[in-house]
């Protein structure tokens, strides 16, 4: 399983994101408003964090998975 978590800043028309792809499948995409939305999902456990982990899990992510490479 390869597992690759994308942390991109907002551009022109883009939405800051954290997306997270299984074997360059996308599984899970939240879109915090935040400078650095990873490190604000890490930092804070509210709604973004909780659907963050939601969909990575619909995606065949276990825990250990989920907090080795995502980190929340």
């Amino acid at each position: 399983m390869n597992i690759k978590v994308s942390n991109t800043n907002a551009s022109g028309n883009s939405k800051t994101a954290v997306r997270v792809y299984v074997d360059g499948v996308k599984i899970a995409e939240v879109f915090p408003t935040s400078r650095n939305p990873l490190a604000y999902i890490r930092k804070h456990n509210g709604d973004y964090r909780k659907s963050l982990i939601a969909q990575c899990k619909l995606g065949g992510m276990n825990d250990e998975q989920i907090l080795t490479h995502v980190g929340v």
